[in-house]
């Protein structure tokens, strides 16, 4: 049965299948579906980080943002201990330029799984 402005809902059960299938292939299995300029590729963010644009601030802190909520998850290391923004923004800056396709979310997915495995494991 079709829903608001024609969209069937057979169809997106479809799309969102193969987003979920895609990202399983992929290797990123834990990754889940990211809003705002998350979205954004990574040719954005360098074009933005190059750039005085709004979008540099903003894709920024929504990658510190990110990290940050990642951190605050319970009984996890403290992935942060050990880093800084800048940091954060300079391995972003590394990532995007060697994957200018991929989604700015990716890239901070990415960022997340080194510093957990370079996290010091707590008492």
């Amino acid at each position: 049965m079709p829903i608001a402005m024609g969209v069937n809902t057979r169809a997106l059960a479809t799309l969102a299948t193969a987003v979920l299938l895609v990202t399983n292939l992929n290797g990123i299995a834990e990754a889940r579906m990211q809003r705002g300029v998350g979205g954004y590729t990574c040719g954005t963010w360098t074009e933005a980080r190059q750039s005085n644009s709004p979008e540099r601030t903003a894709l920024s802190n929504w990658v510190i943002g990110y990290v940050n909520g990642v951190n605050m998850r319970e009984s996890q290391q403290d992935i942060l201990l050990r880093t800084d923004p800048n940091a954060i923004v300079a391995w972003m800056d590394n990532y995007c330029g060697a994957h200018p396709l991929d989604q700015v979310w990716t890239g901070a997915f990415h960022l997340v799984k080194e510093l957990e495995g370079r996290a010091i494991p707590e008492n």
